[in-house]
């Protein structure tokens, strides 16, 4: 193993001592796991070509025992244990090019993580993730695989498995410590100017998510008022005005090494997720599906710069407010 667990105390009160690595990767994984935590798969078939930062938020499966694997026992929700970690290890954006976040509910290879980091690096990405497989609970149906292409351009990546280049990951690591479980992606493809391009899903590489969107959710603090996911981002997007259109595939390469863009041509192709035999169809399912297709054709692409600065000052704005209306007894 890449370094030895700590205990709880450890990580909750010191910091995280960096470990002593045998060989530099270029590719760091990190997964917040639990009981049931896929990670264990994540290092079988190809030899990996990234080293894995087990943070356990709960007792969870033995890792192989490997030069690969770094434990750490690290209590509490996804988004806080990412800005503990970060904050004890800033040597990690400098250890490591890229990096990925991905949820422990998530069924994918060695292979298929080699090839996302490749592929992230070739079309120098900042913020890109892999596909859902068509039988894949989800949140919003462009992370579908779509069969014709390789690549798709967008402005909008989902918590579940998101990569990062190393310098991009650092800028959204301030927004880790907001106190927000759910709604940071809502941010994070807004953090610099001339971004197009820069932001991609993968449809060359797919992983399956295995459990239904909210299944953990009680175990990230959404319970009673904050129980659904939907009422906790309309908060946070009119107490920080920052709004939120959809998801919008605004480009791609497709498999017969053609590139396509455009409103007509992308909402056009968006259609083929239709035609996957294996999605688990239900009127819910055609719902996001046609709301897909549709955004691409009528929604803003919505990625102007508000610079991570500008992020926190509204924050903070909101925060002050909020705070005030306490005082007031309001």
């Amino acid at each position: 193993m890449i370094g030895n667990a700590h205990s709880s105390a450890d990580t909750e009160h010191k910091l995280i001592e960096p470990a002593s690595l045998p060989a530099r990767r270029r590719n760091a994984v990190i997964v917040r796991a639990g009981p049931k935590s896929l990670h264990p798969h994540w290092l079988a078939g190809d030899p990996p070509e990234f080293d894995l930062y087990v943070l356990a938020y709960a007792p969870t499966l033995p890792s192989p025992s490997t030069t690969y694997v770094e434990e750490l026992q690290l209590p509490g929700t996804k988004v806080a244990g990412w800005h503990n970690f970060f904050t004890s290890r800033p040597d990690i954006f400098e250890r490591y090019e890229r990096i990925a976040l991905i949820d422990n509910d998530i069924e994918c290879s060695a292979r298929d993580i080699n090839l996302a980091f490749r592929r992230g690096r070739e079309n120098d990405l900042w913020l890109w993730q892999p596909s859902l497989t068509p039988d894949s609970y989800f949140s919003y149906a462009m992370t579908l695989k779509n069969p014709l292409f390789k690549i798709r351009y967008v402005n909008y990546i989902e918590m579940m498995c998101p990569f990062f280049s190393s310098a991009y990951l650092k800028e959204c690591s301030a927004l880790f410590g907001l106190g927000y479980e759910t709604g940071i992606d809502l941010f994070w493809c807004r953090l610099r100017k001339n971004s197009s391009y820069r932001f991609a899903v993968l449809d060359e590489v797919s992983v399956r998510h295995t459990e239904p969107v909210g299944a953990q959710a009680h175990l990230q603090g959404f319970i009673g008022e904050t129980a659904d996911y939907r009422v906790v981002i309309k908060k946070m997007q009119s107490r920080f005005k920052i709004f939120f259109n959809g998801p919008v595939a605004y480009a791609g390469d497709l498999r017969l090494n053609r590139h396509v863009k455009g409103r007509l041509a992308m909402t056009i192709l968006s259609a083929a997720i239709l035609k996957n035999h294996r999605a688990l169809v239900t009127r819910c399912w055609l719902r996001s599906a046609t709301d897909h297709i549709r955004h691409n054709l009528v929604r803003p692409v919505d990625n102007d710069d508000l610079t991570t600065l500008n992020v926190l000052r509204r924050v903070a704005s909101a925060q002050s407010k909020q705070g005030a209306h306490f005082e007031n007894g309001d």
